[in-house]
């Protein structure tokens, strides 16, 4: 992750960084337990404070629900249609939320000098 943040931006090409959700309590063996958090959390703290990246869209910030840990229960999946939902992916209104969390200046063209 270092190695790929501290390469040479091209002119006029930002760097954004995402932090990961949390998927505690998610139904995939692989995800949601304490010891995977703890990497999610470490991985997140470099991608915000790290200093590699020209800005962070804080998806972590925008889901999480800190009394739980877990993603806010607003966002869990859980209708008839789509089921219980794995407690990884969010629901529609929880992706909008991500959406919400990009800074859209971001991803303003920068202008180039060309020499």
């Amino acid at each position: 992750m270092s190695s790929a943040a501290s390469a040479p931006n091209s002119p006029g090409v930002r760097i954004i960084g995402a932090t990961l959700t949390s998927v505690l309590g998610s139904t995939n063996a692989n995800h949601g337990s304490p010891g995977e958090d703890a990497k999610r959390k470490a991985l997140n703290e470099f991608v915000r404070n790290g200093g590699r990246f020209d800005g962070v869209a804080d998806f972590d910030a925008a889901t999480l629900d800190p009394r739980t840990g877990g993603m806010r229960a607003e966002f869990v999946p859980d209708s008839t249609t789509g089921g219980p939902g794995d407690k990884i992916h969010p629901n529609r209104v929880g992706y909008l939320a991500m959406g919400t969390a990009i800074d859209l200046n971001l991803l303003a063209p920068i202008p180039v000098t060309w020499r």
